[in-house]
């Protein structure tokens, strides 16, 4: 009986390493035409609500500018 248990749990190992081999390989060799993977973090920060002058997300982060600073910097 352990000798089945053992060639089961063998046959998963293979099986799981396997699922990563095809994963791996999907990933690396599959053209990824998005455009997110391009933007970078000017950009992000450019859209957000709290750096643009005259929303109220930028109005909140000037008024609690003091304890973001202290949470960015923890």
């Amino acid at each position: 009986m352990d000798s089945d248990t053992e060639r089961i749990e063998r046959l998963k190992a293979v099986q799981m390493a396997d699922l990563g081999n095809a994963r791996r390989e999907l990933i690396t060799t599959t053209d990824n035409d998005s455009n997110f993977s391009q933007i970078g973090l000017e950009e992000l920060d450019a859209g957000r609500q709290s750096n643009i002058p005259g929303t109220k997300a930028f109005e909140l982060a000037k008024a609690n500018k003091v304890f973001l600073d202290r949470w960015q910097s923890s």
